[in-house]
């Protein structure tokens, strides 16, 4: 049976297993580009060194949002082209997809390199480690300029119905950094600039293999020189969709950046480092979620471009079962185990004792990831730009931030702390009665699936 056909008429608990878990997997060594940076600088450089990664995170969480901008986007508009069998605008969207994140890319990086000092600083580097910050930095915009065009590849091979290309082209990578960061940061002796330096290159490998399944593999779009002309009405449907999950990452790249400031001005570089150990942690423990996600995109937007419509609640709904029981698992390790978890991290006697209560507080976020997930894929899949931007925007921009900046004014640290769960239990609200509202719909329509 073709996947296509698959898609539209197969069981939906097979079809998000076959979907999520190479996704799963793809992320799973993707996220181990920050884990392992994390973990030689942790033990080869010492806590300046993950105060300087903490730093540099919020720009990289900024280049994957423009990433996403067009990737969210575009995969939305390509799985629903697919369902529709519009085999035109499919080929378009690739094309222009592509184009338009390796100039995003260009344009970020070249933006970095004039701003760099100021942008450092207001990203909460310390004048005395300004010097070694700048050096990571540098060498992390090696492979910045190709960062948008690697999470493009990947999104548009997962919408066009190849989840194991996509996994093979985030597995490939960080395959090469896994081996590059001890050679560069030991072997070479290059410290935290050795851990750019290697992610730099192992994106240059994803770049390859990502382009080879596009181009060589089995095909689910033709790429053209006629297609690679800007369309504006393609165009301005992928950014309109990808607008969401851009100002989502936004959103997490500017909360970023006052956490850094707020916690460098209320714990010193010592809980900035913990900080750094902290918010990877938990994008590390999100993976599995994050990949429901995307196993669920394709499969949303393709029967919703078939007018299926009940097979779209249905995949929604199971994504957000999965993903909460999987929050509510991870929860309670960390509640039981946060030591363990840190001392992965560092050997150092002050972080361990001190990132245990920042660990558990931040970690109470953690219990509504799946529904967070599951309903802003949703509305981003269906192309539902007004409650996905609802859904991005709201929690953050009118609770996090406030509470982040007036908190810590009458609690000091834990102010900051706990900004985010506070702000996850507002979000996780507004999209509970959003998608409530959405099956409803779905229901009145009264649209069978085939």
């Amino acid at each position: 049976m073709e996947i296509e056909e698959q898609m539209r008429t197969g069981r939906m608990g097979m079809l998000l297993a076959k979907f999520s878990i190479p996704a799963i997997i793809g992320m799973f060594f993707t996220s181990l580009y920050n884990m392992a940076d994390m973990i030689f600088v942790g033990k080869g450089v010492g806590s300046d060194g993950l105060a300087v990664l903490t730093v540099c995170f919020p720009f990289m969480i900024m280049t994957m949002g423009f990433g996403i901008l067009v990737s969210g986007g575009g995969a939305s508009l390509l799985s629903r082209a697919l369902g529709a069998k519009d085999r035109e605008t499919a080929n378009t969207t690739v094309s222009n997809a592509t184009v338009l994140s390796l100039l995003i890319g260009i344009i970020l990086t070249i933006g970095a390199l004039v701003f760099m000092d100021p942008l450092l600083r207001s990203m909460g580097s310390s004048e005395r480690l300004l010097p070694m910050t700048r050096g990571y930095f540098l060498y992390s915009l090696i492979g910045n300029v190709i960062f948008p065009l690697v999470i493009c590849l990947i999104y548009l091979l997962q919408a066009g119905g190849r989840p194991k290309a996509s996994m093979a082209t985030m597995v490939s990578g960080c395959l090469l950094n896994l081996v590059l960061d001890p050679l560069f940061i030991f072997g070479f002796n290059m410290g935290v600039d050795g851990a750019a330096l290697a992610t730099s290159f192992s994106q240059g490998l994803s770049l390859l293999t990502g382009l080879s399944f596009l181009l060589l593999g089995r095909k689910f779009a033709t790429v053209k020189l006629k297609y690679f002309v800007p369309k504006i009405a393609i165009l301005k449907e992928i950014l309109g969709i990808g607008l969401a999950p851009f100002l989502s990452m936004m959103g997490s790249s500017l909360v970023l950046i006052l956490a850094n400031n707020l916690i460098g001005k209320y714990g010193g570089d010592l809980y900035l480092s913990i900080l750094g150990i902290v918010t990877k942690l938990n994008m590390f423990l999100k993976l599995p979620i994050n990949g429901l996600g995307q196993g669920m995109q394709p499969l949303a937007g393709h029967n919703f471009g078939a007018k299926n419509l009940e097979r779209v609640k249905e995949v929604s709904y199971l994504t957000m079962v999965v993903g909460s029981l999987f929050s509510i698992l991870v929860f309670a390790v960390a509640m039981l185990f946060p030591q363990f978890l840190l001392e992965a991290f560092s050997n150092e006697k002050a972080i361990i004792e001190a990132g245990i209560d920042p660990l558990r507080i931040m970690m109470f976020s953690f219990i509504l990831a799946g529904i967070m997930e599951s309903g802003l894929t949703l509305f981003v899949a269906i192309g539902k730009k007004i409650q996905a931007l609802i859904v991005s925007l709201a929690y953050r921009l009118f609770c996090l931030l406030p509470i982040m900046i007036i908190a810590p004014l009458f609690i000091g640290l834990n102010g900051v702390l706990l900004a985010f769960p506070v702000s996850e239990l507002v979000g996780a609200t507004i999209i509970c009665l959003l998608v409530y509202r959405e099956w409803k719909r779905f229901a009145e329509e009264k649209i069978q699936y085939i």
